[in-house]
């Protein structure tokens, strides 16, 4: 995989979100492109961090929100894949195995 230094919108489509999405995640810290140097320039985003958006993505089509997909794309990257445990409650956690580049 290559590093991608390309217009949001075009990275948006690549993973399959909108560029409300990336935009917003990057501005929060969710994803964290490497930025060229001064407003106006393209971002660049290494692949890692194009495949924590497109799982993400997946995670929240699926009902998880935002932070709790973040939190396991990281640790799905982190791991290669594998399963990731999350707590969402007292006494509640959730299991989830993650396939890494799929």
């Amino acid at each position: 995989m290559t590093t991608h230094s390309a217009a949001i919108e075009a990275i948006a489509r690549e993973v399959g979100l909108t560029y409300r999405q990336v935009d917003y995640w990057a501005r929060l810290g969710y994803l964290r492109p490497e930025h060229a140097g001064g407003s106006g320039n393209r971002r660049i985003w290494p692949p890692a961090e194009l495949e924590v958006a497109r799982q993400m993505g997946r995670l929240i089509a699926v009902g998880l929100d935002v932070a709790h997909a973040h939190d396991i794309a990281r640790a799905a990257l982190a791991d290669r894949g594998g399963t990731a445990h999350i707590h969402l409650a007292d006494g509640i956690w959730l299991s989830l195995v993650l396939e890494v580049g799929s």
